[in-house]
C-alpha cells in the first residue's frame, strides 16, 4: 500500500546517470520504441541498495489508457561479479601489456588470441601482423613438433613443462625464448577458455655468449692440441703440411693453404678438402679474381698490414668475410715478432655464408702459433749452422781463449790445464819437474809514475826478454798483473834455481822503456819443484810457490827462493813450545822490529833528502815551511791521520828529486834558459825512480809526482788536469807556490804576503784547485 499510487521516481532509482538523465533516457526509449531495458540501482526503504534488472512495456489499458509496466529482477550479486571481473581483466590487461617478459596468449586453434609490447618489440612485429596468425609460423621447423606437444598438454589441462623455442622475427633473425613451466587460461564473461597465456624471456644473448664461451675454449683447446703436433714435427715443410690438415679438421674449413715467402718467391703449401681432394691454387676460389692475385703479390711487401684489403665495392678489415662472387674468401697474417712470415688462406663455396667471428679469433691465434713455431723451426735451423761452424773454429778459438791478448804469452786458465798434465805425465815416466814464479817489485809505482801505458809497454818487454832465455819447449804464461810463470818439464830444483838466477841477473842487467823514459826492473822469483817438494798434484806446485814468492817479497824482494830458502828463516820447532803466548809474543816483537826498520828507512831518506840543502839552502829553508802549510791545510779539510801523515811525508820529500839536478842551474844567480828550465822539470820523476823501490812509500809517490801540475792541465810532468791531480799533489803544490813567492831567490826578491795571497788568489781554478785556495785563505 505503500507504493500504489506514488510516482516511480520514489523507488530513487539510478544508474551510472543521474535520475534524471535516466528517467529521460527512459522516456525517450518509450516514445521511440515503445520498451527500455537497463540496470538500475534502487534504492530500498531503510537506504541500502540493490540493483535490478530492469524490463519496461508500453501498452493499452482499457481503464487508463496507456501504461507502462515495469519488471524487476534483482542482479546484485551478478552485478557485483560482473565489477570484479571487469576489475580483474583491467589489471590483467595492464600487466600483460606493461611486462618486459615475452607474453602471448594463444586459442584453442593454435593462433595467436593476444602478445603484448615487448614481445611484438622482440620479433620486430606490428599487432596486426600477428593477431589471428598461426603460431606455427613463428617457429623454426625443428622446434615445431615439441611444440605442439606441449600445446596440446596444456589445452587438455596437464601442466605444460619449460620449454625453449626458437622462433623468427620479421627480419628473419632467430630468437631463443625460454617459456616456463605452467599456463594462465582466460576465460570470457561466460566463462569460456579463451585462451592460454604463455610467457617466457628472451634468452638469444646468452644462448650467443654461451657459444661464444664454447667456441673460445673448443679453440683454445684446439690450438693447444696443435702446438704439441706442431712443436713435434721435424721440420718446416710438415709443419706447413699438418697445420693446413689440422685447421680444415678441427676448424670444418672447406679449403685452406699457407702462402710463404722464401728467397723472395712465394710457395703455397696445400690441405685437403672435406671430400679429401687435394687444395691447389687452381681449386681454391676466386684464383682468377685481381683482389686474389694482388693478395699473393702483397707477400713481396714488409708492412704488417700488408693482409687488408679495401676495394670500392669491398668491406675488408682484415678479420670479417669478403663477399666475392658466390662465396668469401680470409686471409690470415702469419707474424712472428711483428714480421709477417705467411699467410693462411681460407675459402668457402656456400652462396652467402660467412665466417663465425670466433672462429675467426681463434684462427688468428692458431696462425700466431704457426708462426712462432715455424720462426722456431728457422731459427733452430740457424742454431745448427752456426753449431758446425762453432765446431769447425772451436779449436782455433780455443787457442786463441788460451793466450793473454797483451804479452802473447799464455794465459791463467792454460796454466791450471797444463800444470796437471805435465804433473802426471813426470809423475808417470819418473822425469822431474820444475815451477818457476816470478814477480816483478814495486810494478804498481811503474804504472803511477808513467802510466798503465807505459806499464804495458814494459810487461811486453819483459815477456820478450824471457823468451830469449828461457828453453823452446818450457811453457811461458802471464799469471796476472805483473806474475809471469815458467812450467819447465825435465829440469829438477837445482837446474831451475840455476835458470831463475840467470833470469835475475839478465834484468839487473837491462833497461826496459822507450826513449823518452827508461827503468830498471827487480824481480822476485819463487821455485817449486817435482820431487823434491813431496807434492801429489800439479796445483800443489803452484801453491808452494806462491807461499815461496810471499817469502821472497818479505825479505825484500830482488832474490831467488826455493822451499830449502823458507825452512831457513823460520824458527826451530823446539824453541816454541810456550803455546799461544810464546807466538803471540814473536808476532807482536817481529811487528815491532819491521815497524822500527821502516822508520829507519824513513829516516834515512829524510836525512838524504836534507842533503839537498848543502847544495842549495833555499830548497832546505822552503821544504820545512811547505811541511808547515800542506800539514794544516791536510787537517782543515778533514782528511784522515793516516792521509794527514802522507802529506806531511811528500812535503819532506817533494824536492827530493833536485839531487838529481846540475849544481850550475840550482845555484844559477839569473833567471834560468829553456833548457836549464827543462832540466829542473825532471825533478818530480827523479824523486819517483828513487822512492819507487821502498814498498811502505809507495802511497806518497803520486803526491810528489804530480806537485807541479795545475789545475787547468797546464803543469808538468804529465799535464794532468782538475781532479785527476791527487788531493795530497794539490796541496803541496799550493803550500810549494806560497813559500816560493815570499822567498828571496837568485833571480829576484821576495814578495810580501799580500802580494803572494793575491797571486794565488787570482790563480784559483787555473793554477790551483778553489777548494783548497779557500783552505789556505782561512790559514793566512
Amino acid at each position: 500500500g505503500e507504493l500504489i499510487g506514488k510516482r516511480a521516481s520514489i523507488l530513487n532509482a539510478t544508474t551510472e546517470k543521474t535520475k534524471e538523465a535516466t528517467a529521460a533516457a527512459i522516456i525517450e526509449s518509450l516514445k521511440e520504441s515503445g520498451a527500455w531495458k537497463g540496470d538500475i540501482c534502487n534504492v530500498k526503504k531503510d537506504g541500502t541498495s540493490f540493483w535490478s534488472l530492469v524490463s519496461i512495456s508500453v501498452f493499452e489499458h482499457d481503464k487508463y489508457g496507456k501504461v507502462a509496466v515495469s519488471v524487476h529482477a534483482d542482479i546484485t550479486d551478478q552485478k557485483l561479479k560482473r565489477q570484479k571481473l571487469e576489475a580483474s581483466e583491467q589489471k590483467y590487461r595492464f600487466l600483460f601489456e606493461r611486462s618486459p617478459v615475452f607474453a602471448i596468449v594463444i586459442d584453442k586453434d593454435l593462433k595467436l588470441r593476444d602478445i603484448n609490447e615487448s614481445s611484438l618489440e622482440t620479433l620486430g612485429y606490428r599487432e596486426y601482423e600477428v593477431i589471428g596468425r598461426d603460431v606455427f609460423d613463428f617457429l623454426v621447423p625443428e622446434d615445431k613438433k615439441k611444440v605442439a606437444e606441449t600445446l596440446n598438454k596444456a589445452i587438455a589441462g596437464e601442466e605444460p613443462p619449460g620449454i625453449e623455442v626458437n622462433v623468427y622475427a620479421k627480419d628473419k633473425t632467430i630468437h631463443a625464448i625460454l617459456f616456463s613451466q605452467g599456463r594462465q587460461f582466460i576465460f570470457s564473461e561466460s566463462g569460456e577458455t579463451e585462451g592460454i597465456l604463455f610467457t617466457g624471456i628472451d634468452i638469444t644473448e646468452r644462448k650467443r655468449a654461451e657459444r661464444q664461451q664454447s667456441s673460445v675454449t673448443t679453440g683454445l683447446r684446439a690450438v693447444l692440441e696443435a702446438a704439441d703436433k706442431l712443436i713435434a714435427c721435424p721440420d718446416i715443410d710438415t709443419v706447413f703440411k699438418r697445420a693446413v690438415e689440422f685447421a680444415r679438421e678441427r676448424f670444418g674449413l672447406e679449403r685452406c693453404a699457407i702462402f710463404v715467402e722464401e728467397n723472395g718467391a712465394v710457395r703455397g703449401i696445400y690441405g685437403t678438402d672435406r671430400y679429401g681432394r687435394t687444395t691447389d691454387e687452381r681449386s681454391l676460389k676466386f684464383e682468377k679474381n685481381e683482389v686474389w692475385k694482388r693478395r699473393l703479390k702483397m707477400l713481396d711487401t714488409r708492412d704488417p698490414n700488408w693482409v687488408v684489403v679495401r676495394e670500392p665495392q669491398l668491406e675488408w678489415d682484415g678479420k670479417s668475410s669478403v663477399q666475392i662472387g658466390e662465396g668469401w674468401i680470409v686471409v690470415t697474417p702469419i707474424q712472428s715478432a711483428h714480421r709477417p712470415i705467411g699467410v693462411f688462406v681460407n675459402d668457402s663455396a656456400i652462396s652467402g655464408s660467412s665466417l663465425d667471428p670466433m672462429k675467426q679469433d681463434t684462427l688468428a691465434v692458431f696462425c700466431s702459433l704457426i708462426g712462432s713455431i715455424i720462426e722456431r723451426k728457422r731459427a733452430e735451423q740457424r742454431l745448427e749452422v752456426v753449431n758446425k761452424r762453432l765446431l769447425q773454429t772451436s779449436r782455433r778459438f780455443k787457442q786463441l781463449s788460451l793466450r793473454d791478448s797483451h804479452t802473447g804469452l799464455f794465459n791463467h786458465r792454460y796454466l791450471i790445464e797444463m800444470i796437471e798434465a805435465e804433473f802426471n805425465r813426470a809423475k808417470r815416466y819418473g822425469f822431474s819437474l820444475s815451477y818457476i814464479m816470478l814477480d816483478l817489485d814495486y810494478f804498481k809505482s811503474v804504472n803511477d809514475v808513467y802510466g798503465h801505458q807505459f806499464g804495458d809497454l814494459i810487461l811486453k818487454q819483459f815477456a820478450r826478454h824471457l823468451k830469449k832465455i828461457v828453453r823452446q819447449y818450457d811453457i811461458l804464461v802471464r799469471f796476472g798483473g805483473e806474475e809471469f810463470v815458467i812450467i819447465s818439464p825435465g829440469i829438477d830444483r837445482e837446474t831451475a834455481l840455476v835458470l831463475s838466477q840467470r833470469i835475475l841477473n839478465s834484468v839487473y842487467l837491462k833497461s826496459f822503456g822507450n826513449d823518452e823514459h827508461n827503468v830498471k826492473l827487480k824481480l822476485s822469483i819463487a821455485v817449486s819443484s817435482f820431487p823434491e817438494d813431496n807434492v801429489s798434484c800439479g796445483m800443489d806446485l803452484v801453491n808452494i810457490a806462491d807461499k815461496i814468492l810471499n817469502k821472497a817479497k818479505e825479505d825484500g824482494g830482488g832474490r831467488v827462493y826455493c822451499m830449502e830458502d823458507t825452512k831457513k828463516h823460520q824458527t826451530d820447532a823446539s824453541e816454541v813450545t810456550n803455546g799461544h803466548n810464546n807466538i803471540q809474543f814473536l808476532q807482536e816483537k817481529l811487528e815491532k822490529l819491521t815497524k822500527r826498520a821502516n822508520q829507519s828507512l824513513i829516516e834515512s831518506i829524510f836525512a838524504f833528502a836534507k842533503t839537498i840543502k848543502l847544495k842549495d839552502n833555499y830548497t832546505g829553508e822552503h821544504v820545512e815551511n811547505t811541511v808547515y802549510f800542506a800539514s794544516e791545510i791536510a787537517k782543515k779539510l778533514g782528511l784522515p791521520e793516516s792521509k794527514i801523515e802522507q802529506v806531511r811525508q811528500a812535503a819532506q820529500l817533494h824536492d827530493l828529486g833536485k839531487i838529481g839536478i846540475s849544481d850550475k842551474i840550482l845555484l844559477k844567480k839569473t833567471k834560468l834558459s829553456k833548457f836549464e828550465f827543462e832540466e829542473i822539470k825532471k825533478h818530480p820523476m827523479i824523486a819517483a825512480d828513487i822512492l819507487r823501490p821502498i814498498q811502505f812509500l809507495q802511497e806518497i809517490i803520486p803526491s810528489i809526482l804530480y806537485h807541479h801540475e795545475r789545475w787547468d792541465g797546464k803543469g808538468y810532468p804529465f799535464g794532468l788536469k782538475g781532479e785527476d791531480i791527487p788531493v795530497g799533489a794539490r796541496i803541496v803544490a799550493i803550500s810549494d807556490v806560497y813559500h816560493a813567492l815570499i822567498s828571496d831567490r837568485p833571480y829576484r826578491p821576495a814578495f810580501s804576503k799580500a802580494q803572494a795571497i793575491k797571486l794565488i788568489k787570482a790563480g784559483s781554478g787555473t793554477q790551483f784547485d778553489s777548494k783548497i785556495v779557500e783552505v789556505f785563505l782561512s790559514l793566512s
